[in-house]
């Protein structure tokens, strides 16, 4: 796993395998028209910016097991290794997925002009961005990118937005408190399917923390 630190939380980058990124567009595929599963609302600083996004679903009961554990083992993996008061280079605290537990599930496919405003994912630790499916014909004007901003409170020196260009089979790892928003498409031939997981430390992290001292 890559880890990018473009201003103050690193985000994490690596990519899902084939057979794994193939499975969730399956399931992706299978539940895109279920009316019975459409969000209503998301998890953010506004209540009703879902409604943007026309085929923006409910994913967490329909993920298999061996892949919610993948992907929980990816973000142990981002939690072990960025720099964090949880893990400091001087009481480091390595991080199992079974000390993290997936509250919630979302698959949000994009149709053109359709985005998401600045927001982040209260009430939770870590998230994880997952784009299954990735065609833009032409990236001009960042049209589809995925945008995080820190510290735009500040002064004027220093970097404080960093902006992506997702590929299909990439996974983004970063602390669910990051702001962040999502371009809109523009041509109706193009492709932006993304998968978004909100995670929580549980119980047993932080028994374990203060087991060995760390609380």
């Amino acid at each position: 796993m890559e880890l990018v630190k473009p201003f103050g939380p690193q985000i994490g980058h690596t990519q899902l395998s084939d057979e794994d990124n193939n499975l969730l567009l399956e399931i992706i595929e299978k539940n895109k028209y279920d009316s019975s599963k459409r969000m209503k609302t998301v998890t953010g600083l506004f209540e009703d910016f879902v409604e943007n996004v026309e085929y923006e679903f409910d994913v967490l009961d329909l993920l298999k097991p061996k892949l919610l554990n993948t992907l929980s083992v990816l973000v142990a993996e981002y939690a072990s290794n960025t720099v964090s008061q949880y893990n400091s280079i001087k009481n480091p605290f390595d991080t199992h997925h079974h000390d993290l537990k997936c509250i919630g599930a979302w698959c949000c496919d994009y149709q053109p002009y359709e985005g998401h405003p600045v927001h982040i994912h209260p009430l939770t630790d870590l998230v994880c961005l997952i784009f299954p499916k990735v065609e833009i014909q032409n990236t001009k004007f960042n049209v589809g990118s995925i945008n995080f901003e820190y510290g735009h409170h500040l002064n004027r020196f220093g970097v404080h937005s960093h902006m992506i260009n997702p590929k299909s089979k990439d996974v983004y790892i970063f602390p669910a408190d990051l702001l962040h928003y999502a371009l809109p498409i523009r041509n109706q031939n193009d492709t932006r399917i993304s998968v978004n997981l909100n995670f929580v430390f549980n119980d047993l992290f932080y028994k374990k923390r203060k087991l060995f001292g760390q609380e």
